[in-house]
Protein backbone atom coordinates (compact mmCIF):
# COMPACT_ATOMS: atom_id res chain seq x y z
CA UNK A 1 0.00 0.00 0.00
CA UNK A 2 1.31 3.45 -0.90
CA UNK A 3 0.65 4.91 2.55
CA UNK A 4 2.73 2.15 4.14
CA UNK A 5 5.62 2.81 1.76
CA UNK A 6 5.49 6.53 2.51
CA UNK A 7 5.39 5.71 6.20
CA UNK A 8 8.50 3.53 5.89
CA UNK A 9 10.36 6.35 4.16
CA UNK A 10 9.34 8.99 6.70
CA UNK A 11 9.17 7.55 10.22
CA UNK A 12 7.72 10.76 11.74
CA UNK A 13 4.50 10.41 9.76
CA UNK A 14 1.83 8.45 11.60
CA UNK A 15 -0.07 6.40 9.01
CA UNK A 16 -3.27 6.75 11.00
CA UNK A 17 -3.31 10.55 10.85
CA UNK A 18 -2.53 10.54 7.13
CA UNK A 19 -5.43 8.16 6.54
CA UNK A 20 -7.75 10.68 8.24
CA UNK A 21 -7.19 13.28 5.51
CA UNK A 22 -10.00 11.71 3.48
CA UNK A 23 -12.49 12.48 6.26
CA UNK A 24 -11.63 16.16 6.21
CA UNK A 25 -11.41 16.51 2.42
CA UNK A 26 -14.45 14.51 1.33
CA UNK A 27 -16.98 14.20 4.14
CA UNK A 28 -19.41 16.59 5.79
CA UNK A 29 -20.03 16.76 9.55
CA UNK A 30 -22.23 13.69 9.93
CA UNK A 31 -20.08 11.49 7.72
CA UNK A 32 -16.94 12.76 9.39
CA UNK A 33 -18.31 11.82 12.82
CA UNK A 34 -19.16 8.31 11.61
CA UNK A 35 -15.70 7.97 10.04
CA UNK A 36 -14.03 9.03 13.29
CA UNK A 37 -16.09 6.55 15.32
CA UNK A 38 -15.21 3.75 12.93
CA UNK A 39 -11.50 4.71 12.95
CA UNK A 40 -11.44 4.78 16.75
CA UNK A 41 -8.80 7.50 16.98
CA UNK A 42 -8.05 9.76 19.92
CA UNK A 43 -8.52 13.54 19.86
CA UNK A 44 -4.86 14.34 19.21
CA UNK A 45 -4.66 12.00 16.20
CA UNK A 46 -7.94 13.37 14.85
CA UNK A 47 -6.60 16.94 15.05
CA UNK A 48 -3.32 15.96 13.38
CA UNK A 49 -5.33 14.47 10.51
CA UNK A 50 -7.24 17.74 10.25
CA UNK A 51 -3.96 19.68 10.19
CA UNK A 52 -2.65 17.47 7.37
CA UNK A 53 -5.80 18.13 5.34
CA UNK A 54 -5.51 21.87 5.97
CA UNK A 55 -1.85 21.91 4.93
CA UNK A 56 -2.73 20.25 1.61
CA UNK A 57 -5.38 22.92 0.99
CA UNK A 58 -2.98 25.74 1.83
CA UNK A 59 -0.35 24.34 -0.51
CA UNK A 60 -2.86 23.90 -3.36
CA UNK A 61 -4.61 27.25 -2.90
CA UNK A 62 -2.22 29.46 -4.94
CA UNK A 63 -2.37 27.07 -7.89
CA UNK A 64 -6.15 26.83 -7.98
CA UNK A 65 -6.59 30.53 -7.32
CA UNK A 66 -5.13 31.21 -10.77
CA UNK A 67 -6.08 28.09 -12.72
CA UNK A 68 -9.65 27.63 -11.50
CA UNK A 69 -11.04 31.00 -10.37
CA UNK A 70 -14.57 31.08 -9.00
Amino acid sequence: MLITKLHDAEPDIDTQQVNLIVAWNLLEDEGRAAFRDAAGVDQATWERGRAWALSIGVIAYPYYLHTNPA
